[in-house]
């Protein structure tokens, strides 16, 4: 009886045995072998689906977030004031395409008011710039002014893929006019530019300081369809008496590098 009971004691664990071996072999058939895109860590890959057999993983990048280094403004007419922004790009290799930023004010007895649009610009890698608001309405003098940046719209961009914009200003000058004119004043100069690249648009800024420095006034003008080489005269008007004495004239050209509508035609290099 005890032997009968053995017996089929092993039957069983045989039988059992046997479909454990064939389940396992048929797991095993089945199992999906490890892939490129099966959402797993597996066959020496560095991260997920990527590095190693598979495609590299996607480059971590850290990038700086611009630095507001000044910010001037001076009163332009009735309650609208102009402002210079003093910006710069920390990182080596990527400039911003584009960011959205706005001026602040602060009045002594504590209150602030936003500007209510927001002003767009660019800038390359590394470099650090001027960047100008026009007619920001305050009803008085704010004691102190500070610069938002929307982070949300800064779009960062390796600048391989471009160059950079090449222009010279020549006879940059300011005059005022004669008494009795209808104008006040007058700014002039030359742009040549120096890219091989015909531009689309670009702009022109003139800032007007004293002899100490300070901020007197601010104009800007754009020029459509400025080609490679070609030489540019600009005249910017100055309608309303400001105080002070104008013993410093400094011009400033941009062009957005990164907007492909921006470019017309690309020639070969000036020397060839």
């Amino acid at each position: 009886m005890i032997f009968r009971q053995t017996k089929r004691f092993k039957i069983i664990m045989a039988y059992a045995g046997f479909f454990v071996l064939l389940g396992a072999i048929l797991y095993f058939m089945s199992k999906p072998k490890p892939s490129c895109s099966d959402g797993k860590r597996n066959q020496g890959e560095t991260g997920i689906d990527c590095g190693g057999p598979c495609r590299p993983c996607p480059e971590t990048i850290k990038l700086n977030k611009l630095d507001v280094l000044l910010v001037e403004w001076v009163h332009d007419v009735d309650d609208k004031y102009d402002v210079v922004v003093r910006i710069k790009n920390p990182n080596d290799v990527f400039g911003a395409g584009a960011f959205n930023f706005r001026a602040i004010a602060f009045f002594s007895d504590g209150t602030e008011i936003a500007q209510e649009s927001w002003e767009k610009s660019f800038v390359l890698p590394g470099e650090e710039k001027s960047a100008f608001l026009h007619g920001f309405k305050l009803s008085q003098e704010p004691s102190d002014m500070k610069i938002e940046i929307n982070e949300d719209t800064v779009k960062w961009q390796r600048f391989s893929d471009f160059e950079e914009p090449n222009f010279v200003v020549n006879n940059s000058q300011y005059k005022e006019k004669e008494a009795g004119s209808i104008d006040f004043g007058m700014a002039t100069g030359t742009i040549i530019n120096r890219s091989v690249i015909d531009f689309e648009t670009v702009d022109v800024h003139v800032v007007l300081r004293s002899e100490k420095g300070e901020l007197l006034a601010i104009n800007s003008q754009r020029m459509n369809t400025v080609r490679a080489e070609e030489f540019r005269d600009y005249i910017m008007v100055f309608p309303y008496a400001f105080p002070g004495s104008v013993k410093k004239v400094e011009s400033f050209v941009e062009t957005n590098p990164f907007d492909s509508d921006n470019y017309i035609k690309t020639h070969g290099t000036p020397d060839g």
